[in-house]
C-alpha cells in the first residue's frame, strides 16, 4: 500500500453532476461546471483548480432515448393538438414515470442506478477512492441521487447494479458529504410515504469519523416561480434538521418569473457561487489551508452561509 492510499482522505474532492429529465447530453452541466471552477479560483488562490475539483456528469438520458422514440413513432399517425406540449410530456413526464419501481419490474430503475456507479466508479479512479464526495442534483436527479445513497443505507442495492460497484469508500457512499438538490420535486415524491418519507443523511453516517474536521451538508436550492421546485425543511423535523433551503434566482429578470425556469438552474450563476463557496470550504479543511469566505452577499439570493 502506498503512502497516498493511507490517507484517511485524498487532497481532491469528487463531484457527481446529475441531470435531471429530458433528452439531455453530457453536456447539460458544462456552464455551471465551468461558473463553479471561476468561482472557486476566486476563493481559493493559486492553485489549479482541475487539480482540485474532479468533476464527472451522470449521463442517464440515452437509457430512456430508445423506449420514448418508439412512443413517438406508434402516436405519430395521430393528429393532435398541442403538440409542442404533448412532446413535453414525453421528454419529461415519461422519465419520471418510468423510473418508478414496482415489486415485479426494476428494469429502468436498476438501468439509471447502474450509470450512476459506472460515474462513481469513474470518479474514484479520478479523485482517489478516499475522496470526499459532493453530488449536484437537478430535477429528477435529484430523486435519483437520494434514492441510490438511500438504497446503499439499507442494503437495498440490487445485484444489477452492485456488479457496477467497487468496494472503496467513494464508490459504497462513506465520503459523501456534499448535496446540493436544484429544482427538487422529492416533495411530490414524498406524498407516497407516511408524514413524507425519511431524508438521507449528508454527511452519511460515518463521515465523521472518517472526515473528522469535514462539516459537509444538503442544501436545496430552489426557485419559487419554479413549480416543480419546493423548500423540503416544511416536510417534516427530520427533513428540517438535516436540509438547509435557498431560494434562489435563476434566469434574468423575466424569465425567471415563468415556470419555465426549471431549466436554467445549469446556468445560474447564484448557484455555482453557493456550491462553490462549499467545495472551497471542504477542500481547504483537508488540504490544511485556511478558508475566507466571500465578503460579497451571498450571490444565491439568500441571508444563509453557504458550507
Amino acid at each position: 500500500m502506498n503512502e497516498e492510499s493511507k490517507k484517511p482522505w485524498g487532497d481532491k474532492i469528487a463531484v457527481a453532476m446529475i441531470h435531471g429529465a429530458g433528452g439531455q447530453d453530457e453536456t447539460c452541466v458544462d456552464v455551471l461546471k465551468a461558473a463553479i471552477k471561476k468561482e472557486f479560483s476566486n476563493l481559493v488562490k493559486g492553485v489549479d483548480v482541475d487539480s482540485c475539483l474532479k468533476f464527472k456528469p451522470v449521463h442517464w438520458a440515452y437509457i430512456m432515448q430508445v423506449p420514448e422514440d418508439e412512443l413517438r413513432r406508434k402516436m405519430k399517425k395521430f393528429d393532435f393538438p398541442w403538440k409542442w406540449l404533448r412532446e413535453f410530456v414525453v421528454s419529461y413526464a415519461a422519465d419520471a414515470f418510468a423510473y418508478q419501481p414496482s415489486s415485479k419490474d426494476r428494469t429502468v430503475y436498476d438501468k439509471i442506478h447502474a450509470e450512476v456507479a459506472r460515474s462513481l466508479h469513474s470518479l474514484a479512479l479520478d479523485a482517489g477512492e478516499n475522496a470526499p464526495l459532493c453530488v449536484i442534483g437537478h430535477s429528477l436527479g435529484t430523486v435519483i441521487t437520494s434514492n441510490y445513497f438511500y438504497d446503499i443505507s439499507q442494503n437495498l442495492t440490487s445485484p444489477n447494479v452492485q456488479k457496477h460497484m467497487g468496494v472503496n469508500s467513494l464508490e459504497q457512499g462513506k465520503t459523501f458529504v456534499l448535496f446540493y438538490t436544484m429544482g427538487c420535486p422529492i416533495a411530490l415524491w414524498g406524498v407516497r410515504f407516511n408524514n413524507f418519507g425519511k431524508p438521507i443523511i449528508v454527511p452519511v453516517k460515518g463521515a465523521a469519523v472518517f472526515y473528522p474536521p469535514v462539516k459537509g451538508g444538503w442544501m436545496n436550492l430552489y426557485e419559487r416561480h419554479d413549480v416543480f421546485s419546493f423548500p423540503l425543511q416544511p416536510l417534516n423535523d427530520e427533513y428540517n434538521a438535516i436540509v438547509r433551503d435557498c431560494s434562489v434566482r435563476i434566469g434574468n429578470c423575466i424569465c425567471h418569473l415563468f415556470p419555465t425556469c426549471h431549466m436554467h438552474y445549469w446556468s445560474s450563476r447564484g448557484g455555482a457561487a453557493c456550491i462553490a463557496e462549499g467545495l472551497a470550504r471542504i477542500w481547504c479543511t483537508i488540504n490544511n489551508k485556511t478558508f475566507i469566505p466571500s465578503k460579497r452577499r451571498c450571490s444565491c439570493f439568500c441571508d444563509k452561509k453557504c458550507y
